[in-house]
């Protein structure tokens, strides 16, 4: 390295004003950089490196990267699998129930959520759960919102593959508002000339489902791409901070312990097999002759013509040696490590995945009845992803009344099942302790169609609503005190009935 006195550039040395400017700054820039590795030597170097890279957003392509990782370890290794489903199941297992009392509005949500192509799309059972593991996985679900174009149709949705959105705009003075999503894929199209996909790179921008600019900030094209406004974004992202504009795999801090965990347990598999190559270790006299004959008395004769004349003897038979002959078996404890050797590298999938050992196939490490215990962290994981869908839910059943000019008097409900099963009869006496006031005189009537409800809630029974309906034909709710006592016995039998069945179901 050239060494520069800068002293001499301050002082004009022996070149011009230009040139000893840009010697200075290109010296400065040198030091500069040496500074910067010895102040990296003083430290550990992994560590600093990690935290550099740590400190920022992790580049698009990088997050490309993880999401295709992501998704061949969620189909090829057991645990990042299992800790997916794990959760996808507690999550939707149950399914949920959508309603509201605006007439209107319930009519326009229900044939939102009962639409077929919603259904596909995210709103069955089945789309729900994909949507679960897909979150989990890439760590973002785009969902494109079709609007409406008359107040008789209905909101469409579907999504938008991560590996589509390239880019997300945001407010130049606020990062946390998207403005548009840029998605570029290659749409797949049937010529049936030659009888074959043929494809066709596209770019659009999508608009997110709460940017609604007006005039000239409303443009039709972006760079030439145009920009659908028919079709704003719904997007959900976890596993990132507020700041990042795009979310992070769930399960990317567990994709290398699970990938140690199975390396380990082929390294024992291999060894367990090459010491099971030889099971006896036999010992002979007579040098090759003694060798050869004891290699021809143990070996088979099957496939000679003569048929089998060397069976292997039974069970319990005896080895009878003589001189300094032997057979003893060949030794195998202790000369391996055991495969619960590889629990711990188990333990940081389950600390990166939030989930509890037992959940990975470990049965000896706790007495759980999952279905009625949890740890307070796993139940509270569980609970708030409920609510995550449960918001997302609501919004987009909000925009599907909104965008057909309803507006609901009444707040739409969307109710999960307890994500633990709760005692039956501890709640159900719960449930009639609090509407009997322990048989207290009281002078509210309790209003038996909600009463109803809840009860069947706690029971798990499908078809509330209907069940309810057909109870109180009148729509009334059973406040009235001349109707009071007929409809108390019909609800009454009817819950006992119920009640009945599944004692029977149990």
């Amino acid at each position: 390295m050239d060494i520069v006195d800068l002293s001499t550039l301050a002082h004009g040395g022996n070149g011009s004003g230009p040139q000893t400017a840009t010697a200075v700054a290109e010296a400065l820039q040198l030091y500069q950089e040496r500074l910067a590795e010895l102040e990296l030597a003083l430290e550990d170097r992994g560590w600093a490196q990690m935290a550099m890279f740590g400190a920022q957003e992790f580049s698009r392509d990088g997050l490309g990267h993880i999401v295709e990782l992501a998704r061949l370890m969620y189909r090829k290794n057991p645990l990042i699998n299992r800790g997916v489903e794990v959760q996808r199941l507690y999550v939707w297992g149950q399914g949920v129930a959508v309603s509201c009392d605006d007439e209107r509005a319930n009519e326009a949500v229900q044939e939102f959520i009962c639409d077929p192509g919603n259904q596909r799309a995210l709103t069955g059972q089945q789309a729900a759960s994909d949507a679960e593991k897909e979150l989990q996985v890439a760590g973002n679900v785009y969902i494109a919102c079709f609007l409406p174009a008359s107040s008789a149709d209905v909101l469409r949705v579907r999504t938008i593959p991560f590996e589509e959105v390239v880019e997300v705009v945001c407010n130049p003075e606020d990062r946390s508002e998207p403005w548009y999503y840029k998605r570029a894929w290659n749409e797949q199209r049937l010529d049936p000339l030659v009888g074959a996909m043929i494809g066709k790179m596209r770019t659009a921008y999508y608009p997110d489902w709460r940017y609604e600019p007006t005039g000239d900030d409303r443009p039709e094209e972006i760079g030439g791409s145009p920009v659908a406004w028919d079709s704003p974004v719904y997007a959900v992202k976890v596993g990132g901070f507020a700041s990042d504009l795009f979310g992070t795999s769930e399960v990317y801090a567990a994709l290398d312990w699970a990938r140690l965990h199975r390396e380990n347990l082929e390294n024992w598999a291999s060894i367990t097999k090459s010491l099971a190559r030889f099971a006896w270790n036999l010992k002979t006299t007579g040098g090759a002759k003694g060798v050869a004959a004891a290699k021809a008395k143990l070996g088979t004769t099957v496939g000679s013509s003569s048929g089998e004349t060397n069976p292997p003897p039974l069970p319990g038979s005896v080895f009878v040696a003589s001189g300094e002959n032997a057979l003893d078996p060949i030794k195998t404890a202790g000369a391996t490590s055991s495969p619960a050797d590889s629990r711990f590298l188990l333990l940081q999938v389950c600390a990166a995945m939030g989930l509890p050992e037992f959940f990975f196939g470990n049965a000896d490490v706790g007495n759980y009845a999952t279905s009625k215990t949890l740890d307070r962290p796993t139940e509270m994981k569980f609970v708030e992803r409920q609510r995550l869908w449960r918001q997302v839910l609501l919004d987009l059943c909000t925009l599907a009344c909104t965008s057909r000019g309803i507006e609901p008097s009444e707040d739409i409900d969307v109710a999960f099942p307890p994500v633990l099963e709760h005692d039956v009869d501890a709640a159900i006496t719960a449930l009639v302790r609090g509407a009997t006031l322990d048989g207290k005189a009281s002078v509210v009537i309790p209003d038996m169609a909600e009463l109803a409800r809840l009860v069947y809630g706690i029971l798990g029974i499908d078809d509330a609503d209907a069940k309810i309906a057909a109870m109180f034909p009148d729509g009334a709710a059973s406040t009235q005190v001349g109707q009071q006592e007929v409809q108390l016995a019909a609800a009454l039998a009817d819950l006992r009935e119920t009640l009945v069945k599944a004692a029977a179901d149990v």
